[in-house]
């Protein structure tokens, strides 16, 4: 009996690895994004599962989506659904809201927004 589920730290990779193998990946790739998006609620927050750091997940996602995006605006890619495209830059725009919403007083970030500080560099650079 299979008692995983999915995992959106884990997808945002999949979707990292996968994106420069477009042509062969790409209903994965599509189905992924989806997933992605789908799991951002509107104040840009998702839920965390083993990684348990939501700057983390939220630098993963991004990164996912900003390389999605990218690969889909390439004249040389065939591009993604634009059902799949068009939310994606609202999906960042929600994501680096609740980063700014969230930066504790001391300039940093926690696993969590009531934490103290301690994941400062892993958020940085989302």
């Amino acid at each position: 009996m299979r008692t995983d589920f999915a995992d959106l730290d884990v997808t945002a990779g999949a979707i990292l690895v996968l994106a420069p193998r477009w042509p062969t990946h790409s209903t994965l790739i599509t189905n992924a994004i989806t997933f992605v998006l789908d799991a951002q609620s509107p104040q840009g927050t998702c839920e965390t599962s083993w990684t348990i750091n939501e700057a983390s997940v939220i630098l993963r996602t991004v990164d996912a989506l900003a390389t999605a995006h990218t690969r889909h605006t390439h004249p040389a890619t065939p591009g993604l659904p634009e059902a799949v495209t068009t939310p994606i830059p609202l999906a960042v725009a929600r994501s680096i809201a609740r980063l700014l919403d969230t930066q504790n007083h001391d300039g940093g970030w926690s696993r969590r927004p009531e934490e103290d500080s301690g994941t400062t560099t892993r958020t940085a650079t989302a």
